[in-house]
């Protein structure tokens, strides 16, 4: 049995604290360089049964203890050994000599028996190297579990979301403001944004609403605020933006369906595949697996990490933590990174870039130079990492700037606290430069129970370019229906349009001879815009040279 490691503590030596996972942790005399399966644990509890934060699975007590129960009752009321039977009657008050050796030796094997529960529990289970494999193995079911519950979200089918959030920016003496508040149901939607830019407190209102019968929503437009930009506009620009501040301005349906049809046709000639939840879920499972047999895992035929040196037993931020010193196996991250190339090449994600790119993923230049690197790490090529003792999962790692890391670094971590439906993710760090000192923390939390993902962002430099960032956002599923009210005598965007000399831009539209408004109104310098086709080519180009999005 291995003797519990204490190299170099740091911070907090506290005594034994509750472990979070697994099966029931072996008694005195388990060998810890065999292999043997364990899963993760939650509740605090004595050496013994054990039960997984990621599991329902009730607690055993390991074969052969007795945890909490007793030895044989004599009629006396006093514990023996199975199958004695104590006498009972009259007699003398003194206690038989063998009754007294019978308690000495109880009380020895009691005695025995904690002292090797105690030595199991902190000299294997309290171990660092059982430490580091057990939270790799958890960190990789929170993995699955992660994949799984987003499958859960887009197979749910829901209407529309509801986004909520809000934002401070303090910069050079000035403070900026602003929220917004977005609905949807699918057919209709509302947003409201306000801002507070010093000079000028802005509100722009928005309300899609679907007739019945129409295949898309008519737009409402309202902007607040607008009559004071004149420093920022204009004379001219100021004045004709100042005479739309408060009014609402619509875009009819048939010029958003004229639109997508321009959109549709550029798409077409294109033959792009739309990237769908199922490409991008083959591949998360793959890399899964891929994770698994290389990341996640003390193997050391694949393990692509090696513990460099183990600090000790820190408190950090609220958690139990051991800190170690990772570095990384070549060969092994070599083969890891062929892997996960391979496994994205054979993924439906991996057909989809083919279509896109025209080259299969293994052969890319990413791929080789990925593998190139690989096989070039070096002994200094460390980062440090926090595994939590009581969750037995990977708390957050460091990897540090080549210039002064002690000053600049970035963590990537979870702040896992013992609930499986709420997972914290979060990236934070800090940089130096000159006088300027700049510290951030972003953290998403995914709550698992109803969908949702909450966001908040926290950026301060410190120095010469003092400024301070923070916000709140979150975002939730809904299957809510919106009931709105178009407004009463909105005007056309195509009035707008000509007010600001625009109106050119939609002659090919009035050609499609699909739009009744666009069929009433005469438009200005037809000939001085490119027209929708160009619009949508635009539109479509800019969409493409980005992310795409995700759909169906």
């Amino acid at each position: 049995m291995p003797p519990a490691d204490n190299t170099n503590p740091t911070e907090s030596t506290n005594g034994a604290t509750s472990p979070l996972a697994s099966s029931a942790a072996p008694l005195a005399g388990a060998d810890p360089n065999q292999p043997q399966v364990f899963q993760p644990v939650s509740q605090p509890v004595a050496p013994g049964p054990l039960v997984s934060d990621f599991s329902s699975s009730p607690p055993t007590s390991p074969t052969g203890a007795v945890i909490g129960g007793g030895l044989p009752q004599s009629d006396s009321g006093m514990p023996t050994p199975s199958g004695t039977v104590t006498p009972t009657g009259s007699g003398s008050n003194k206690p038989p000599k063998n009754k007294k050796k019978r308690l000495i030796i109880i009380a020895a094997v009691v005695v025995v028996l904690a002292g090797a529960l105690a030595a199991a529990y902190f000299g294997y289970y309290m171990n660092p190297n059982f430490i580091w494999k057990q939270s790799l193995g958890d960190t990789n079911i929170v993995y699955s579990k992660l994949v799984s519950d987003l499958n859960t979200e887009n197979q749910s089918h829901y209407k529309g979301i509801t986004e909520n959030g809000s934002f401070n920016l303090q910069s050079g003496g000035t403070s900026y403001n602003g929220s917004l508040a977005i609905q949807s149901d699918g057919s209709n939607s509302s947003v409201s944004a306000k801002a507070d830019i010093g000079v000028a407190k802005v509100d722009v209102e928005e309300r899609g609403i679907t007739a019945a019968g129409n295949s898309a929503p008519d737009i409402y437009l309202q902007v607040n605020g607008i009559n004071n930009l004149n420093s920022y506009l204009g004379p001219s620009l100021g004045q004709a933006a100042a005479s739309l501040n408060g009014k609402w301005i619509v875009v009819d349906h048939n010029l958003i369906i004229d639109l997508k049809n321009e959109m549709t046709k550029e798409q077409k000639t294109t033959s792009t595949p739309p990237l769908t939840w199922t490409d991008v879920n083959s591949f998360l499972q793959a890399a899964g697996k891929v994770n698994k047999q290389y990341l996640f895992t003390t193997n050391k035929k694949t393990a692509v990490t090696t513990v460099v040196k183990k600090y000790g037993r820190e408190t950090v931020n609220g958690h139990d933590t051991y800190h170690y010193k990772i570095g990384f196996i070549p060969a092994n991250t070599k083969a890891y990174v062929t892997a996960m190339c391979s496994a994205l090449q054979q993924s439906d994600l991996g057909a989809y870039l083919k279509s896109v790119t025209n080259q299969d993923v293994g052969t890319s230049s990413t791929c080789k130079q990925l593998e190139a690197s690989a096989g070039k790490i070096k002994s200094s090529d460390t980062v440090d990492v926090w595994a939590d003792v009581n969750h037995r999962v990977i708390y957050k790692v460091r990897s540090y700037g080549t210039q002064n890391p002690a000053q600049n670094f970035v963590d990537i971590g979870l702040n896992y606290t013992g609930s499986s439906s709420v997972l914290p993710f979060f990236v934070s760090g800090q940089t130096k430069s000159g006088t300027n000192n700049t510290t951030f923390a972003v953290v998403a939390t995914l709550n698992t129970n109803d969908q949702s993902v909450g966001v908040t962002v926290n950026v301060q430099t410190t120095g010469s370019d003092a400024t301070k960032l923070s916000g709140n956002f979150s975002f939730k599923p809904t299957n809510t229906t919106l009931s709105l009210t178009p407004p009463q005598g909105a005007i056309p965007i195509t009035t707008v349009l000509n007010q600001f000399g625009l109106g050119g831009t939609l002659t090919e539209l009035q050609q499609l001879g699909s739009n009744e408004q666009l069929g009433s109104i005469q438009l200005k310098s037809p000939a001085a815009q490119p027209g929708a086709a160009a619009l949508a080519s635009l539109i479509t180009t800019s969409l493409a040279s980005g992310s795409p999005s995700i759909g169906g």
